[in-house]
């Protein structure tokens, strides 16, 4: 069988009940991407995974926690923006700063 077996992250994303994890910050605003209010973000190290949105949730009330993103519909990409966004349908608090 020349099929090379799966590398640890696939596993582990695999296995993982989240559509993503990390921090949840502000980030730079997006022109065109934000309609409204401050962008926010999930963040693992510095990196910026996905600008987030909800209409369910005020992301501001997250902010600095370490998030699950249980349920999401996207990633959607925004033409002429390098950001995808997921659409936040329920998340779930991990832990705190």
């Amino acid at each position: 069988n020349s099929a090379s077996p799966p590398s640890a992250r696939m596993r582990a994303a695999a296995a993982s009940p989240y559509r993503a994890t990390g921090w949840l910050r502000r980030t730079f605003p997006v022109s065109g991407v934000i309609e409204k209010g401050s962008p926010f973000a999930i963040f693992q190290g510095n990196r910026r995974q996905f600008v987030l949105e909800s209409e369910r949730y005020d992301l501001s009330e997250y902010e600095g926690m370490l998030v699950g993103i249980a349920e999401a519909q996207g990633p959607f990409d925004r033409p002429g923006v390098r950001v995808r966004i997921l659409l936040v349908d329920r998340l779930e608090i991990l832990g705190k700063e």
